[in-house]
């Protein structure tokens, strides 16, 4: 875009472009920071800043481009400033490992509820912090704004908010240092699950309870899909109960199984429901991928592109070396002519 065309529109119809063009991509903003100081100013309006995505500036597939001292981080902290959601959601995500995640609730209270993904963030970290009764209110905000709290969703939406924080440096998230704080909201909302209720060890010394504490935490973070072996190294086979049900129930469950937590028992359709959704997931990850190969290829035919065009000029450079190869035999034999007949005279 010509730097002479933004002075002939009214500053209220470019913003308004801007506006729409920056929503689809902050990328889109470019030719008119380019266009001149008032293109540069207008693409900087709060108004502008507040809409456009920068979802792009996280790129799984690339570096991270809002760390400190990256391409955009000064354009990031801009649309923060500006109230942009998704900007301020990624500048917590980004410093929650430094300023901990009471701070990081700070931040990304002015989101909630309107923005998903910051407000299912704010929910976990009260878990983690053992506010189980603010937990349990932005659980229910979450719920009545987005998606069920148990739905596909949620869950991949939640894997994606564990994502972002190890691509943004978060320590290892399977090391719970927040053991001593971490509560669920048991009231309905979310239930407390079974393998964190943990039985009384009023016989058993501190460190053999803390072992059986890891070792909880750990069975429960292995149950995911169709289990292939129980913790314990024993089978897993596949039981039907009938207990009290009209419609027989089927489990994927340890062999020489004992209801203390550390023994595999998942319900058929729980363990079908995660595989399914793993697969899912992979087969989005992969599709995205196969997408992202779309611009190699085409980066690749430019390079073929390149290659002929480059064989064809070194062809014709080929030619003209040989006709001057030509012309300087003909001269030389000439040259060795005209000393001859001066030899001569």
């Amino acid at each position: 875009m010509e730097a002479h065309v933004l002075p002939n529109l009214p500053q209220e119809i470019v913003c308004k472009i801007l506006e729409l063009v920056g929503e689809e991509s902050f990328y889109n903003l470019g030719p008119f920071l380019r266009a001149g100081k008032r293109g540069y100013a207008l693409a900087h309006e709060p108004s502008v800043l507040k809409k456009c995505d920068v979802s792009e500036m996280e790129d799984e597939f690339v570096t991270c481009q809002i760390r400190q001292g990256c391409q955009f981080r000064e354009f990031h902290l801009k649309c923060a400033s500006a109230g942009n959601r998704k900007a301020i959601y990624y500048e917590c995500l980004l410093t929650a490992p430094s300023i901990g995640l009471e701070e990081s609730i700070k931040i990304l209270e002015p989101n909630v509820p309107m923005h998903g993904f910051s407000t299912l963030a704010v929910a976990i970290f009260n878990v983690y912090l053992g506010n189980d009764k603010e937990a349990s209110k932005v659980f229910q905000l979450f719920a009545a704004y987005h998606h069920d709290l148990r739905s596909d969703d949620t869950c991949e939406m939640g894997e994606s908010i564990e994502n972002q924080l190890k691509a943004f440096g978060a320590e290892d998230l399977n090391c719970n240092k927040y053991g001593e704080s971490f509560k669920f909201p048991d009231d309905g909302v979310i239930k407390t699950p079974r393998c964190v209720k943990i039985p009384s060890m009023s016989t058993s010394s501190s460190s053999d309870g803390a072992s059986y504490v890891d070792m909880l935490y750990a069975v429960n973070d292995s149950n995911f899909g169709i289990p292939d072996r129980c913790p314990c190294g024993s089978a897993i086979i596949i039981q039907i109960s009938t207990e009290a049900a009209a419609i027989p129930k089927k489990y994927f469950v340890c062999k020489d199984f004992k209801n203390d937590g550390l023994h595999r028992k998942q319900e058929w359709t729980a363990a079908i429901e995660d595989e399914t959704r793993r697969l899912k997931k992979t087969v989005d990850d992969h599709e995205s991928r196969i997408r992202s190969l779309g611009r190699v290829e085409y980066q690749i035919d430019r390079i073929d592109e390149d290659a002929q065009k480059n064989d064809g000029e070194i062809a014709n450079l080929g030619y003209q070396i040989h006709e001057m190869e030509k012309v300087l035999k003909k001269n030389t034999e000439e040259i060795a002519l005209l000393k001859e007949i001066i030899e001569k005279l």
